[in-house]
């Protein structure tokens, strides 16, 4: 009886060591084949699901729905001896709990999670924190599980899920179990060109309709430069939680309207003490004779005197600081800037607005009532059927213009009880046009003459911030290197610049100019190069790029250079001409002789400030005709 017991015993080992074996077999062989689609990554998410629920509870006294995540995600380590580090956020509105990284049969690994808070970009002050496990995993195709809870305490704060990952994941799941009490939309955003599979079930009994987005597949999230917003390009589901019954039906954010009373129940909250202003006001008003020379007057100082640092701080995220505050601190974010506008234009005797609007990261509009919806505060000056919208957030900007990241944008305005929707103006690409005019002599190895640049627009408003930024005693010497663009053979002389405090005005910047070693000669010819900036030869667009390339902003280049030819010589061959237009780009570059001159014309525009990756072919095959064009030279026979 012992021997058959025994032998028993080892038959089940021996099963269990041979079904282990075949599983870690299974598990290599699955990363060896994932790894094939993904050669750089060293893990994959084979399996991950988001799932809510929701309920009604008390939270500090107040009746609110809540939400509770359960989240589960596999991951398999795709090389070996390599390490892994997971990050869950939470802020003040909600927490994470019952944290686990299990091995694949289930069994904890004691990997214990730190809590630390989360550095932004260019954020001052944060609520946000992180949940971070590291695992240093060391060996291909291990397997292991993470889970946790994570609730948040109102739901008007659970505003969007999204597929993508930093890692590859093979498939995701995200569903929403929906009480019947509960209204809900979910808004599909970017879903074209993405296989989402969305599946409905009702449950009677439970009295709950499982709403259920599931995606196989996904390329890792790339963080690139220049790519547009994630919102923007990524497919994920917007939660509109829109009201519930209980003992009656309840408001949440169904609409706009609901937006705004709880917009303007927050700045109800605001205690501005106006009064330590009024002297500055009175100062700046005084002795300006119309309306628009006081609204200038204000925002400029702003500008000039208020410092912008972004804060992300629990309810101050929302909440706009009081006047005296920002004035006295000479700093504040966008709502605190936005907030001390309003008081000063009204102490000045005007209308003015706090003002609501996404920046244009945000794909969205105000026909979606969510907190989503806008990410930036400014203020607006009602005047006789005139709004002037005020961004003191944005230095060295004129009056009556506005930054490409809020051009035609939606806004809204508080009106008392009511709202104002509108749209803040946009501009065609000429606001950015950036000139150059050059009339240069060719004398020998040297070329010398006189170079003019008007700057406009957003190239303008860039070199007067640099300027700005610069100790006085270096501003010259910042300017010169600005002008050469690190060109040793260029000698700057007599620089002149337009009035850098004329916001309203182009900015000019005329010099004098020698560069050395710009002829080559022979017995007979002269070989001149036409180009002396190179604009975008360098902006080759990778294939393998995941994103869209959006720069900061439209680009309009326009050139005219003219060579005055020396003595005694003709021209025996000019460069090609370059014309390329497409959609979003175009390319126009030519060489001709008009007398004793050859006239270079270059004209490059970027009309929508982005590149599409169906663009990319098109956009490469013209930058490597440009680098030909700028690598070609006039040739001058004697």
């Amino acid at each position: 009886m012992y021997m058959m017991i025994r032998v028993g015993w080892l038959f089940c080992l021996l099963i269990t060591w041979f079904y282990a074996d075949a599983q870690d077999i299974e598990d290599k062989e699955n990363a060896d084949r994932i790894g094939k689609i993904y050669a750089k990554e060293d893990f994959a998410i084979t399996r991950s699901a988001n799932s809510y629920t929701f309920a009604l509870e008390k939270v500090n006294g107040k009746q609110q729905v809540t939400a509770l995540l359960q989240a589960s995600e596999h991951y398999i380590s795709l090389k070996d001896d390599v390490k892994l580090t997971r990050g869950v956020f939470f802020d003040e509105q909600s927490k994470i709990d019952k944290f686990h990284v299990l091995t694949k049969e289930g069994n904890e690994t004691g990997i214990v999670p730190e809590i630390s808070d989360y550095e932004h970009d260019g954020i001052f002050s944060s609520d946000v924190r992180v949940l971070t496990f590291k695992d240093n995993v060391w060996g291909k195709g291990i397997v292991k599980n993470i889970t946790y809870q994570k609730k948040i305490f109102d739901v008007k704060y659970l505003t969007s899920e999204y597929f993508h990952d930093v890692l590859p994941v093979m498939k995701k799941t995200i569903t929403f179990i929906v009480p019947e009490w509960l209204t809900v939309e979910f808004k599909e955003v970017n879903f074209t060109g993405y296989q989402v599979v969305k599946t409905v079930k009702p449950d009677l009994k439970k009295r709950t309709t499982s709403y259920e987005f599931s995606i196989e597949k996904l390329i890792p999230l790339k963080k690139e430069d220049h790519a547009p917003a994630v919102a923007a390009s990524y497919p994920h589901i917007v939660i509109l939680c829109k009201s519930y019954d209980a003992k009656g039906s309840h408001n949440l954010i169904s609409s706009v309207d609901d937006l705004y009373a709880w917009y303007a129940s927050l700045i109800s909250q605001v205690n501005n003490d106006p009064e330590v202003i009024k002297p500055l006001v009175k100062k700046l008003t005084e002795g300006k004779s119309g309306d628009e020379d006081k609204i200038k007057s204000i925002f400029y100082w702003l500008q000039e005197n208020i410092r912008y640092l972004a804060f992300e701080n629990g309810i101050m995220g929302y909440k706009p600081e009081t006047c005296q505050q920002v004035y006295s601190n000479k700093y504040g974010d966008c709502k605190g800037m936005a907030n001390l506008a309003k008081a000063m234009y009204q102490l000045a005797g005007y209308d003015a607005r706090l003002t609501w609007l996404g920046t244009n990261d945000i794909p969205y509009d105000y026909s979606t009532p969510s907190l989503i919806v806008d990410n930036h505060m400014i203020c607006t000056v009602l005047l006789k059927d005139k709004k002037y919208f005020i961004d003191p957030t944005e230095s060295w900007i004129a009056f009556n213009d506005y930054a490409h990241r809020i051009q035609g944008r939606q806004v809204l305005i508080e009106d008392g009880q009511k709202y104002i929707l509108d749209h803040i103006p946009a501009f065609g690409i000429e606001r950015n046009k950036n000139e150059t005019f050059r009339k240069l002599v060719i004398s020998g190895e040297k070329i010398s003459g006189n170079i003019k640049n008007v700057f406009n627009g957003e190239g303008k408003v860039n070199i007067l911030n640099g300027y700005a930024g610069v100790r006085t005693d270096r501003q010259e010497e910042a300017l010169k290197k600005f002008l050469i663009r690190q060109n040793p053979n260029i000698i700057l002389k007599n620089i002149v610049t337009s009035d850098l405090n004329a916001r309203e005005q182009p900015l000019t910047i005329s010099y004098d100019i020698e560069l050395n070693n710009a002829v080559t000669s022979t017995s007979n010819e002269l070989y001149i190069n036409v180009e002396l900036d190179k604009d975008l030869s360098s902006l080759m667009l990778d294939s393998s790029r995941v994103n869209d390339y959006e720069l900061d902003h439209k680009l309009f280049v326009s050139e005219h250079t003219e060579f005055i030819l020396p003595s005694g010589y003709k021209v025996d061959y000019l460069p090609k001409e370059l014309k390329r237009k497409y959609e979003n780009f175009s390319f126009n570059l030519t060489c001709s002789q008009v007398g004793n001159m050859v006239v270079y014309e270059k004209q490059i525009t970027i009309d929508n400030a982005i590149i599409r990756k169906n663009d990319f072919k098109d956009w490469n095959s013209c930058i490597k005709e440009l680098r030909k064009f700028y690598n070609d030279q006039i040739v001058l026979v004697r």
